[in-house]
């Protein structure tokens, strides 16, 4: 399932936008970074194209279709949303957890049945979590916590996810870990939209990178097209040098201010080459 839009536009008070003037489409099946500062209105965009803001200007189609016209529960069944990883309020288990996804397919006095709890199942080992599915959610990893919030989303039986920084106060072992079930729902078919504050992510996992400031897009396309020094030092204010590495089979920023660092404690690596 496709997501497009059109001429996006929004402000919270007048001249002051948020939002301006954005277009760009995800295809299917593509795992796109969003990239930009805080305060460029990354989760303004969340909202806007979720629907939780709908006074914008412009349009958003899901598959072609505008999304002005979808109800809710038409929504819901499209779109699915994974918000960061928190401490939860509540002590439920890792199955309920995932089970409450499945909400959006019944009707307000209906309850999950077998159908939905065999779909918990199939979500939870997709995502290596079965074996989590009766310990607390509190008492699990925040990697093991992002993941049962994807496998929520999966069984809303949406093609279309958006996540809020869903690597955001992961160790690195568990950051890896969901960005490469993130990859592997998008080569089965899924379309992600994901935010991030690392932009070496991009270049390890993600198909494009849509690049916004101040509300407006900079830049979309592949990482190796997008991601370069020039880039960086405008959305984020720091001069970084672009590595290459295994034959440019691999690409990484590293702030120049760390290389010259590491060329007075002992000179540059061997082999290494720089694009800055």
């Amino acid at each position: 399932m496709s997501l497009s839009v059109s001429h996006l536009s929004f402000s919270y008070e007048e001249d002051h936008p948020v939002l301006s003037d954005l277009s760009f489409t995800i295809g299917d099946g593509r795992m796109v970074c969003l990239l930009g500062p805080n305060g460029a209105g990354k989760s303004t965009l969340f909202k806007t194209i979720l629907r939780l803001l709908p006074n914008y200007e412009g349009e958003i189609f899901l598959d072609g279709v505008s999304t002005r016209g979808l109800s809710i529960a038409q929504m819901a069944h499209r779109i699915a949303y994974i918000p960061q990883s928190g401490a939860p309020t509540f002590n439920y288990t890792m199955f309920e957890m995932v089970l409450m996804g499945t909400t959006a397919g019944l009707s307000r006095l209906s309850s999950p049945g077998e159908r939905q709890r065999e779909m918990v199942k199939e979500a939870m080992q997709r995502l290596g979590i079965w074996h989590l599915a009766d310990r607390g959610f509190a008492r699990v990893s925040g990697g093991e916590r992002q993941l049962a919030l994807i496998a929520r989303a999966l069984v809303q039986e949406t093609r279309v996810l958006i996540m809020d920084e869903p690597t955001a106060n992961l160790d690195y072992g568990n950051a890896i870990r969901v960005l490469e079930q993130i990859r592997q729902l998008a080569g089965s078919g899924y379309t992600i939209l994901q935010a991030t504050h690392q932009p070496d992510q991009a270049f390890l996992f993600a198909d494009e990178v849509l690049a916004l400031k101040d509300g407006r897009i900079l830049a979309q396309g592949s990482p190796r097209e997008v991601i370069d020094s020039r880039l960086i030092e405008t959305l984020y204010g720091v001069h970084v040098a672009v590595e290459r590495l295994y034959d440019d089979r691999l690409r990484v920023l590293v702030p120049v201010s760390a290389l010259r660092d590491q060329d007075k404690r002992g000179g540059p690596e061997e082999g290494r080459s720089r694009q800055r």
